[in-house]
């Protein structure tokens, strides 16, 4: 399905485009898209792989290891010759550079309903489980600012919870930025993850004991590409700033569609 765009995209690249001037336009193309289907193109792993990056060679782990600095070490041309463990089929768009390869940028009744937001819990006919309302993007950004997770947990948790989720709410609004400093982004990811990481303290049972928030086998591949990998596409399409790779209006196409069908 793929090899027609291919073909044209690699034509694109080798000779650019002849506009009705006459003038040639260099053809510099980028790929964005949700995890599954870039994993599709590269000929990669699945990301619960034991290699489970499309960037760099950290392994599943290693993953938790907040001591570990990860880069883009990975080239097209070294998976298209001598493909690094992970990549088990060859890419689809060869054409393009491994770094154009931009990630798409990604409770309570009561509460809910004072941030202005539809949500509900409900139990599924005939069975045990339940479910809750899937949230879009606005909905999901305003609890991330807004929600007070006092309403369901002791002080303390309660606190650590609230600055995680805020913490996160701030990072999400300066990858968009084109005027955050790469460096500083940086810096505030790994602190972020820090906190993500904070450990029990004491024993358990105990009036002494401390609960934490996440073990290192908690963290995953997207966090790990948000830590170590979202800087430096920041730092190298910064002139585009990682809004311009966002996948959101494709996916809010697919969203009303759905909901129209059904």
């Amino acid at each position: 399905m793929i090899e027609p765009i291919s073909n044209e995209l690699n034509d694109l690249v080798l000779n650019g485009l002849r506009d009705s001037n006459g003038t040639i336009w260099t053809i510099n193309p980028y790929f964005s898209s949700d995890w599954k289907f870039m994993a599709i193109v590269l000929g990669f792993n699945a990301p619960n792989s034991k290699h489970f990056c499309p960037w760099c060679l950290c392994t599943k782990e290693n993953i938790g290891n907040k001591h570990k600095v990860c880069v883009i070490e990975k080239t097209m041309d070294q998976i298209k010759l001598k493909p690094p463990p992970g990549h088990v089929k060859s890419p689809l768009l060869q054409m393009i550079p491994l770094s154009h390869y931009v990630p798409d940028e990604a409770k309570i009744l009561a509460k809910m309903r004072r941030i202005s937001i539809s949500f509900n819990f409900w139990q599924e006919q005939g069975t045990q489980n339940w479910s809750y309302t899937s949230l879009m993007g606005e909905d999901k950004e305003k609890v991330l600012k807004n929600f007070n997770f006092r309403v369901v947990f002791a002080e303390e948790r309660a606190f650590l919870i609230n600055q995680l989720w805020r913490n996160f709410y701030e990072l999400y609004n300066n990858m968009k930025s084109q005027k955050i400093n790469p460096s500083h982004f940086a810096d505030q990811a790994k602190q972020w993850l820090d906190l993500f990481l904070t450990p029990f303290q004491g024993e358990p049972n105990t009036i002494t004991f401390k609960m934490g928030l996440y073990r290192p086998k908690d963290v995953t591949p997207y966090m790990h590409v948000l830590v170590h990998h979202l800087p430096e596409f920041m730092e190298q399409h910064q002139k585009f700033g990682l809004s311009a790779f966002s996948c959101a209006p494709v996916e809010k196409k697919n969203h009303d569609q759905v909901s129209a069908f059904f």
